[in-house]
């Protein structure tokens, strides 16, 4: 929550992520709830280098992202390095937004894997940066080919 106020007192805008393997959706909407975060705002889930089965991968982001939109919040994919799924397997997941790492991204036979839909947010390299004291990952901010963008979280 300190974090959480110490940003938005920045005039900083903030997105939510939580880190590759803790799939545990009722665990994020507790944290979600526990922080006051409002309804709408995108939220990642980081899928980089995760060591699953592609069945595995697949089914934990769909319950993932399934709870997410029941919450009432987008369920987005931070997608980078080690991620196993073709571009096809990533465009069937039930996430609304996906986000690039700076990383290349290929599937388990070294192709380029993206969503058709296109990429909302394009992390930078070098990814951080300290502004107004606070340590911030920098990135690009885009519409997708379908016109969506991230819902950011702002103070009001």
């Amino acid at each position: 929550k300190d974090e959480l106020d110490t940003i938005l007192a920045s005039g900083l805008v903030l997105s939510v992520v939580t880190y590759a393997n803790s799939f545990d959706p009722r665990d994020e909407i507790a944290q979600l709830a526990a922080l006051d975060l409002p309804e709408g705002a995108t939220v990642w889930l980081d899928v980089e280098d995760v060591k699953l089965s592609k069945p595995e991968l697949i089914a934990k982001i769909t319950t993932w992202a399934n709870a997410i939109k029941v919450a009432k919040y987008e369920p987005g994919a931070y997608i980078g390095a080690g991620v196993p799924l073709t571009s096809a397997e990533l465009m069937a997941l039930p996430v609304v937004r996906y986000w690039h790492s700076t990383s290349r991204v290929v599937d388990a036979l070294g192709n380029e894997a993206a969503p058709s839909c296109g990429w909302t947010m394009i992390q930078c390299h070098p990814p951080n940066v300290t502004v107004a004291g606070v340590i911030v990952d920098v990135d690009f901010i885009q519409h997708d080919y379908r016109g969506r963008e991230v819902h950011f979280i702002a103070a009001s």
